[in-house]
């Protein structure tokens, strides 16, 4: 089993299998393959196995993008969340409903996601009647 990225947690028919890379004995019939890692867009795959087929063959499964941006910090440090805002000094990212203020100096490299925006008419107010007098 390898899924790209690799260290996807992935389960088998709903229960826990381990991370990827792994190597899988799957009985004969229909499996459900499902792909998680914090940061990706999880996926499942239907797996048909016959009666007829040989040990030995291979799965690879790629992960969607990554669903929030990522900052990653100088030390290593991955941070997941919404990027509010940049400047050239700060960076302030919003993770579980939270922002986090981080140092420019402190960042090694940041990935945003693209968002798609859907146009939203604009409100408009009914004019108020004014009261005869």
């Amino acid at each position: 089993m390898i899924s790209v990225p690799v260290g996807a947690s992935f389960k088998v028919d709903g229960e826990d299998a381990g991370m990827t890379p792994k190597v899988v004995d799957f009985t004969i019939g229909t499996h459900t393959l499902e792909f998680n890692k914090q940061g990706y867009a999880t996926g499942s795959t239907p797996l048909e196995v016959g009666a007829d087929e040989r040990p030995g063959g291979g799965v690879s499964f790629e992960l969607g993008g990554l669903s929030q941006d990522l900052v990653e910090l100088r030390d290593a440090t991955n941070v997941l969340g919404d990027v509010m805002s940049m400047s050239l000094t700060t960076v302030v990212v919003r993770v579980e409903g939270k922002d986090q203020k981080y140092d420019r100096k402190q960042g090694k490299k940041i990935i945003l996601v693209e968002r798609v925006s859907t146009p939203q008419a604009p409100v408009t107010q009914p004019a108020s009647a004014k009261p005869k007098g």
